[in-house]
C-alpha cells in the first residue's frame, strides 16, 4: 500500500493520530493518489480501534427531534489539540500559523470520493466523525455529519447528506450548532 520507507515507519509508531501529527513524515507519504486515498481509508478504518466513549458528558448535548432521530452537538473539538501541535509545528517550520498543505490535498481528495456526505475541515476530522460513527452504531443509531466548524478558525464545513437528512438549511445548521464545535443527526437503525 505504501513506499517501504512509509512501512517500516509506520511500524514504529503507535497510531496513525502520531503518523498526522508528525508533518515531515506524512509529507514523504501523501504522494500521489493512491496514497492519499490508502490514508483516507486508514483513517475511516482506524476510528474503530479509536472509538471510546467520551468520559466527560459535558461535552456533548443532544436535542431530541422526535421519537426516532436527534441532533448531536460536539461542544468541543477532541482534535484540537492535536491540531495545535501540529499547526505550531508548521509555525516553526514556515513562519506560517496554518495547516501543512499536505492536508488540503487530502481533504480534496477526501471530497472527490465522498462528495455528499463530506463535511470535514482537516484529516483529523475524517478520524473523528468516523469514531462517533462507530459508537453511533454500536449504541444502535446511524450517525450521519451536519457540518463542522473549527474552533481555531471558525472555518465551517456542510455535509450535502446531512443537512438533507436532517431537513436543515445550512442556515438552519449553524443556528443550532450555536457556535460550538459539531452537529450531527442521529436516528434509531
Amino acid at each position: 500500500m505504501f513506499s517501504d520507507e512509509c512501512t517500516d515507519w509506520a511500524r514504529q509508531k503507535k497510531s496513525l493520530m502520531q503518523a498526522l501529527c508528525d508533518v515531515k513524515f506524512i509529507r514523504t507519504l501523501v504522494c500521489d493518489e493512491f496514497e492519499i486515498d490508502a490514508l483516507i481509508d486508514e483513517l475511516r478504518e482506524s476510528a474503530e480501534e479509536m472509538a471510546t466513549v467520551p468520559e466527560d458528558k459535558d461535552e456533548f448535548s443532544s436535542k431530541k427531534e422526535d421519537h426516532s432521530q436527534s441532533l448531536g452537538v460536539l461542544k468541543v473539538c477532541p482534535m484540537e489539540p492535536a491540531l495545535r501541535r501540529i499547526m505550531a509545528e508548521f509555525y516553526a517550520e514556515t513562519g506560517e500559523y496554518d495547516v501543512p498543505e499536505f492536508y488540503d490535498r487530502i481533504l480534496r481528495r477526501y471530497y472527490e470520493r465522498f462528495p455528499e456526505e463530506a463535511a470535514a475541515l482537516h484529516p483529523l476530522c475524517i478520524l473523528c466523525q468516523s469514531m462517533r460513527d462507530i459508537r453511533g452504531f454500536e449504541s444502535g443509531f446511524l450517525t450521519t455529519q451536519i457540518l463542522c466548524r473549527s474552533t481555531l478558525t471558525g472555518d465551517v464545513a456542510y455535509s450535502k447528506l446531512g443537512l438533507r437528512i436532517a431537513k436543515l438549511t445550512p442556515e438552519q445548521a449553524s443556528e443550532k450548532l450555536s457556535g460550538h464545535a459539531c452537529l450531527y443527526h442521529q436516528r434509531e437503525i
